[in-house]
């Protein structure tokens, strides 16, 4: 089977971000920037002992402690001021709510929690096991070994029943790579989970917001009033909120999974998403502010950590490359035609760019090295790069994928690194990658990932994460990115010094 792209067009077009409703552990309130309610969950009472229907269209003046609102405005006036947390007291509550806020372009949002004042461990506790486990991950030297201390201590930190991360491909499917769980449960180590499983829209969400809490999949959600915002004239997007509600495929995702509460932490590299930290309860768990935070530092610790043993890794083959560089390089100016130094230089090329086979075309001699395809097959791959008009470096580890006459030759060319020297020629250095069998252990069927029902809009999601088999054939090792830039500097030599063999002549 060819390799399949499981991402989801259908949910990662839903507006998931406007469900105009509320989790149950919090309240929302939408006010304006002179502080006066546009919009209230209809929860609200039950933290504020205010019906939340008088509570519309009063001003936070009214409601709040004096001290609180002083702090209130003092915080929305201070300068790029747009997401922040502070403790406040209604008038007719005699606890306190934590509040995070969102200050947006034509209102603000307010999420209201309760304030847990008495944590189960005091700040010095939660800083040096923090600290603790940042040196060991920081001390760890492979990647595996890193990511296996995180999911142990926030395991411990956290209590939950599983602690899994996983990291996205190139296609957003979800690798999990290290895992923690109780006895009993069912283990997703090794397992890839398809990208419709988090689709594109939800995916995007975790750039905008750290983590997704959900501490009871059974909730019973709570709708703004009025549902209709007036200063937007349309729902309120909840894309910052923790306290948005749960879209229905979700919750029972988390049923067929057996689990009750959910978290999901956001991993970037490079300010892109590279994974999750995932976290499941079989029973219901809600974790307060202060907790949450400590899943978005162990987070940044793992993404400093993924960044530096990236970077030393590309410095350390970088650096071992270089002499193979240096000695093409030194070849191919102590020669006066291109393709007698090709010829002196093609077990460093292949070395270089790790490669099974290398072919030179020059006017119209194909001269091979290594396992490479038929003459004919290669005159007609150039003759397809030339109509692709690829006058810069072309790269990939599905040839198949984008030109189907390389099914035929898939053993032995499933990848290709091919840069032209004189296109319109026909001139072209093309390095090939053997095909590599690839199984992958699913979570489930990947192809029935969603289910409608016969009126083709209810939809719902796989009930089995039994481990489904799918075989991948015609694909090869990608090309990594220093490989690339190699490929690159030896196109940009190899252009020059034809171009004097030209003038030369």
């Amino acid at each position: 089977m060819s390799k399949q792209n499981y991402d989801s067009q259908f949910c990662g077009s839903l507006p998931i971000s406007f469900v105009n409703q509320v989790q149950s552990y919090g309240f929302l309130l939408v006010c304006d920037h002179a502080l006066t309610v546009l919009q209230v969950s209809d929860n609200a009472e039950i933290f504020t002992g205010i019906p939340y229907q008088t509570i519309v269209e009063k001003n936070l003046q009214q409601l709040l402690a004096d001290d609180s609102y002083t702090m209130l405005r003092s915080k929305l006036s201070g300068k790029n001021q747009q997401r922040f947390t502070l403790t406040l007291t209604f008038n007719s509550a005699a606890t306190s709510l934590l509040v995070l806020v969102h200050v947006k372009d034509e209102y603000c949002l307010l999420e209201f929690e309760p304030a847990d004042d008495q944590m189960t461990k005091g700040f010095r506790e939660i800083y040096l096991q923090i600290n603790e486990a940042s040196g060991r991950i920081q001390q760890s030297q492979e990647l595996q070994q890193s990511l296996t201390i995180a999911v142990e201590e926030l395991k411990a930190f956290s209590g939950f029943d599983k602690v899994m991360i996983y990291k996205f491909d190139e296609d957003w499917n979800g690798h999990v790579l290290a895992e923690v769980m109780e006895p009993g449960m069912e283990s997703y180590l090794g397992i890839t989970f398809p990208a419709s499983d988090i689709p594109r829209q939800a995916r995007e969400l975790y750039l905008k917001n750290p983590y997704r809490l959900i501490p009871d999949r059974e909730y019973t959600p709570s709708k703004l009033y009025p549902v209709i915002n007036p200063l937007s004239s349309g729902f309120v997007d909840l894309s910052d909120c923790n306290l948005r509600g749960v879209i229905k495929v979700h919750i029972e995702y988390l049923s067929n999974m057996q689990v009750k509460s959910s978290m999901s932490t956001r991993i970037l590299k490079d300010n892109k998403l590279w994974g999750l930290i995932a976290c499941h309860h079989r029973e219901k768990k809600f974790l307060n502010f202060d907790q949450c935070s400590v899943f978005e530092m162990f987070s940044s610790i793992i993404s400093t950590r993924l960044s530096a043993m990236e970077l030393q890794q590309n410095l350390n083959k970088t650096q071992q490359h270089q002499a193979l560089m240096n000695s093409i390089i030194e070849e191919i100016y102590s020669q006066s035609m291109l393709i007698h130094a090709v010829a002196n230089s093609t077990d460093s090329m292949m070395q270089l760019l790790d490669c099974t086979g290398l072919v030179y075309v020059s006017e119209s001699k194909v001269i091979c090295y290594g396992a490479c395809p038929p003459v004919l097959a290669i005159h007609e791959l150039v003759i397809w790069l030339q109509m692709k008009n690829f006058t810069t470096l072309f790269s990939t580890h599905s040839l198949s994928e984008s030109y189907e006459d390389a099914l035929s030759i898939a053993p032995l060319a499933s990848g290709l690194l091919a840069f032209p020297v004189i296109p319109s020629k026909g001139e072209y250095v093309l390095c090939f990658r053997a095909e590599i069998l690839q199984r992958i252990d699913w979570g489930g069927n990947p192809n029935e990932a969603i289910q409608f029902d016969e009126d083709l809009k209810t939809y719902h999601p796989r009930y089995s994460f039994e481990v489904w088999k799918e075989e991948i054939k015609n694909t090869s090792q990608p090309f990594q990115e220093y490989e690339i830039n190699f490929a690159r500097e030896l196109q940009r030599i190899f252009i020059e010094t034809k171009l004097k063999e030209q003038n030369r002549r």
